[in-house]
C-alpha cells in the first residue's frame, strides 16, 4: 500500500463522487477492481444571518460586533429606531431614518438565510402574523433561530401568538391565542413589570453562571453543550451580571428542550440558556442580554465571548463535529438478477431509531418502504440496514442515499451520500478467472458448474461422493496445494540415481582407454 496525497480543485456547491484509479502493474492481468470511490459534499464558505435588534444595546452592539469578525457570515442587521406608531408629518425623504423592511426581509431574502437572530425584540409590534408564520416556518423547515431576552422580548402578546406558540419550548397558562387587536396585553411596553403568571424582565436581578447537570442522551444530541460546558469554569467567574428573565410561570418541554446554563442568585436557580429542536429546525434560547459583559469582564479573557458564540452559531447552522447522525458505510452491489444495499447509521440519534415512517430512506432514486429492508442494532449507537431490489441489476451507475430522520428528541436529521456500483463479472467473462477455478477442480476432485447446470443436483452429488457414516471425507489439505517436490516422489529419481556412474564414465572415457 502507499499513501498519496491527492489535492481536489474547487467544486460546486452539493454532493460529489470522487473516484481514484490506479495504473496496472506489469503482473497485473485485471485491473476493473483498480478503482475506489468515496462521497463528499462542498459547503458554502459563507452563511447567511439575519440579526433583528429591538434597539441599540450594548448587548446587542457586541453582537453585531463578532458577527462582523467572522468572515464565513454574510450579515444583514437592522437595530429598530422608529416604532411603527411614530408621527411621520414630513415627506420619506426627508427622514434619516429608513422604516424596517419587513415585507422584503420575510417574504423574499428570508430564503437566504441559515440563522435568524432575534435579540430584545416586540414580536408582534413590528411582524404581522404573515411575517411571523414564514419566519417560523424557516426555522420548522430546517433554519436556526436565536432568541435573546431583554426587557422588550417574551410578552404575552408574543407568547401567546399562534405563530411564535409553535416553535417555544415552554408553554404558559391563561387565555387562548391572541392576535394583534389586543393592545391590552403588553404591545408597545416593555416586559419589566413583575408577574405572576408570565415570563418578566427583572433587571435588578443579579447572578453568576453555572452549569445544569443533564442526561447523557441529551449531551449526545444537544452537543452545544459539551462547547459551553467547556468554557462555564470561566464564565463562573464573571459576577457583573445584572438583568434576567424570571420564568417560574412556564412549563418547559421534556422532550424536546436541553438545559445548557443555569443562572444562581443566592440560593435559587433560574433558567439562563437552553437549546430545542422545533421540527426540522434548531434553535436557542437566552433568558438575558447581559452576555456582553463577558467581552468586558477583567476577571476572564475577551475571547470567552467569541468562543461561546461560535459554539453556538455552529451548532444552530449544523457545523458543529460532533453530529447527532452520520452515514459510517453506504454500499451497494449487483449479482446476475438483484441488487443489494448496505448501509450503517452512527450518532446518538440511533438510540431514537424506530422502524416506522419517521425515518425515510430513498436509495438509489427508490423511495424504501417498511417491508423493503431489515434493520439490527449493533449498539444504542449504531444500527445497520440491509435490503435488496429483487429484479434490478443497477450496476455500473452512480447509486445516491437520502435519509430524512424525524424524532421529538433531536428534531430531524438529513443526510445525503453517493456510491458507485461496480460493474458485476461473471465467471465466464473473465478468462484468467475461469482458468484458475478449472485448476482448483483438478486438484481437489470436483466439478465446475455452469450457471445452466442444475447446481443443487450438483451440489448433493460432491456431498455424496465424499461422504460416509462417519462424516465428511474430503482430500487432504495438502493435495489442494500444489506439490513443488513431485520429483522427490516419483521413480524417475531412481534412474537419476543409476545414470551418475554412466555420466562419470562418459566423461573420463579418454583416460580409460589410454
Amino acid at each position: 500500500s502507499k499513501v498519496v496525497e491527492v489535492v481536489i480543485p474547487s467544486q460546486q456547491k452539493g454532493h460529489h463522487l470522487l473516484s481514484v484509479s490506479s495504473l496496472p502493474t506489469k503482473s497485473e492481468k485485471l485491473f476493473w477492481d483498480n478503482m475506489v470511490f468515496n462521497h463528499f459534499e462542498t459547503v458554502p464558505n459563507t452563511i447567511g444571518v439575519l440579526h433583528l435588534s429591538g434597539s441599540p444595546t450594548p448587548d446587542s452592539r457586541f453582537m453585531r460586533r463578532f458577527i462582523k469578525s467572522e468572515p464565513k457570515i454574510d450579515l444583514i442587521s437592522f437595530f429598530i429606531l422608529r416604532d411603527p406608531w411614530d408621527s411621520q408629518y414630513v415627506s420619506e425623504r426627508e427622514m434619516s431614518l429608513i422604516p424596517f423592511p419587513a415585507e422584503r426581509l420575510f417574504t423574499q431574502e428570508l430564503a437566504n438565510f441559515k440563522l435568524v437572530i432575534i435579540q430584545n425584540f416586540r414580536m408582534l409590534q413590528f411582524l404581522n402574523s404573515k411575517y411571523q408564520k414564514n419566519l417560523v416556518d424557516f426555522v420548522e423547515n430546517g433554519g436556526g433561530l436565536l432568541f435573546i431576552g431583554g426587557p422588550r422580548s417574551f410578552n404575552l402578546a408574543d407568547i401567546k401568538s399562534k405563530n411564535l406558540a409553535r416553535i417555544l419550548p415552554f408553554g404558559v397558562g391563561g387565555s387562548k391565542n391572541v392576535g394583534e387587536t389586543r393592545p391590552n396585553l403588553g404591545i408597545g411596553k416593555n416586559n419589566d413589570k413583575p408577574s405572576l403568571v408570565t415570563p418578566w424582565y427583572d433587571r435588578n436581578l443579579n447572578f453568576t453562571v453555572d452549569l445544569p447537570v443533564i442526561s447523557e442522551s441529551k449531551r449526545e444530541l444537544a452537543t452545544v453543550y459539551e462547547d459551553v460546558a467547556d468554557l462555564v469554569n470561566q464564565l463562573k467567574r464573571v459576577s457583573e451580571f445584572s438583568g434576567l428573565h424570571h420564568m417560574e410561570q412556564v412549563a418547559f418541554s421534556e422532550a424536546n428542550y436541553t438545559k445548557l446554563l443555569s443562572a444562581r442568585h443566592k440560593n435559587k436557580v433560574y433558567p439562563l440558556m437552553g437549546a430545542s429542536f422545533p421540527k426540522k429546525g434548531r434553535a436557542i434560547w437566552l433568558y438575558t442580554d447581559q452576555f456582553w459583559k463577558i467581552a468586558t469582564s477583567e476577571q476572564i479573557s475577551r475571547n470567552i465571548y467569541n468562543k461561546l458564540y461560535q459554539g453556538v452559531f455552529n451548532w444552530l447552522v449544523r457545523d458543529d463535529i460532533k453530529k447527532p447522525l452520520m452515514i459510517s458505510k453506504f454500499e451497494v452491489f449487483a449479482d446476475q438478477g438483484s441488487t443489494h444495499y448496505n448501509l450503517s447509521l452512527t450518532g446518538p440519534a440511533v438510540r431514537y431509531y424506530e422502524h416506522n415512517d419517521s425515518w425515510k430512506f430513498r436509495i438509489c432514486g427508490r423511495n424504501l418502504k417498511i417491508d423493503d429492508y431489515t434493520h439490527s442494532k449493533t449498539s444504542n449507537l449504531e444500527v445497520e440496514i440491509l435490503g435488496t431490489f429483487k429484479g434490478m441489476r443497477l450496476d455500473g451507475r452512480v447509486c445516491g442515499l437520502k435519509i430524512d430522520a424525524s424524532h421529538k428528541s433531536f428534531g430531524n436529521e438529513r443526510l445525503e451520500s453517493l456510491t458507485y456500483i461496480k460493474k458485476a463479472y461473471f465467471d465466464k467473462e473473465l478468462p484468467y478467472s475461469l482458468s484458475f477455478l478449472t485448476q482448483m477442480t483438478s486438484k481437489i476432485g470436483v466439478k465446475l458448474v455452469n450457471q445452466e447446470e442444475n447446481v443443487d443436483v450438483a451440489i448433493n452429488t460432491f456431498v455424496n461422493k465424499f461422504t460416509n457414516d462417519d462424516g465428511i471425507r474430503l482430500p487432504p489439505k495438502v493435495v489442494t496445494t500444489e506439490n513443488r517436490y513431485w520429483f522427490f516422489q516419483s521413480y524417475w529419481l531412481i534412474f537419476a540415481i543409476l545414470a551418475m556412474p554412466l555420466e562419470i564414465i562418459t566423461r573420463r572415457w579418454e583416460k580409460i582407454v589410454g
